[in-house]
């Protein structure tokens, strides 16, 4: 939830104080975010196995 605010407040920055001499550092700098929510978001959603628990080992051993 706060991830989407603070995206959706940078998005209005970026659209209010577009200069076209930035607009390629702008576009660049959404790697950053797209990255993260294909991977922490949308990933676990298509692959539902990979957030599945594991089981645990019945014998754990400490020295």
């Amino acid at each position: 939830m706060a991830f989407g605010v603070i995206v959706a407040i940078i998005s209005l920055s970026d659209i209010l104080t577009w200069v076209p001499a930035e607009a390629a550092l702008k576009s660049v700098s959404w790697i950053i975010p797209a990255a993260y929510c294909i991977v922490f978001l949308l990933l676990p959603a298509a692959f539902p196995a990979l957030n599945e628990p594991k089981p645990v080992p019945n014998r754990v051993t400490f020295k």
